[in-house]
């Protein structure tokens, strides 16, 4: 299985290992997927190793409602990122980038934590500010034309940790699809794109 996930991987995700290999070792994606049986969440169909999930071909993703943020707050959002983007940035694929750790706090909360990895060409955004925009939005003095979110430097948006270490930003993906992958491969992938 690791050497078919490595293989697939070095097809399809080449642009993703190649911005990887310029961040620090260990850098990687990953993201909470609800993946219990029969719970609504569960829109994925996650396979328990290495799964494949088209993303944006998928109707309700593409108008994604929102779980914690007010909708109309999410739409104003939507259409800040299409005029600086280009891209529905709140519909995307929200992910937390980790040095090596695997652990985020609370992002174990929406699931099992999969490693992300893009399939093909794919764009991304975080904000150097909030560690999740959703909760930003509850503040009273919350103002969308103050959301600051930027679009270079993978690296930077991956490594940007708060003084605890166990928050990260969120990082948000625009691809087709992407692959999620068990953890248990982190090692293996790791040495695939870093070396021992």
């Amino acid at each position: 299985m690791v050497k078919y996930i490595i293989e697939t991987l070095k097809q399809n995700c080449l642009p993703f290992i190649e911005n990887l290999k310029e961040c620090k070792k260990g850098s990687l994606l990953i993201r909470a997927i609800c993946d219990i049986e029969g719970d609504k969440r569960n829109k994925y169909n996650v396979k328990t190793n290495f799964s494949i999930n088209e993303f944006d071909h998928t109707p309700e993703l593409r108008s994604r409602i929102p779980r914690g943020m007010p909708v109309e707050i999410h739409l104003a959002l939507n259409d800040k990122f299409i005029k600086q983007f280009g891209w529905k940035v709140r519909n995307g694929i929200f992910c937390y980038g980790v040095d090596g750790t695997f652990y985020i706090e609370d992002v174990n909360k929406w699931g099992t934590n999969y490693l992300v990895f893009p399939i093909g060409e794919f764009k991304f955004v975080y904000s150097p500010d909030d560690y999740d925009l959703t909760e930003s939005a509850k503040k009273d003095d919350f103002s969308v034309e103050n959301v600051k979110y930027i679009d270079d430097n993978l690296c930077k948006a991956i490594n940007l940790r708060d003084k605890s270490k166990v928050k990260s930003n969120e990082i948000i993906i625009k691809a087709d699809s992407y692959f999620l992958i068990n953890l248990k491969y982190a090692n293996d992938i790791i040495e695939m794109i870093w070396g021992k």
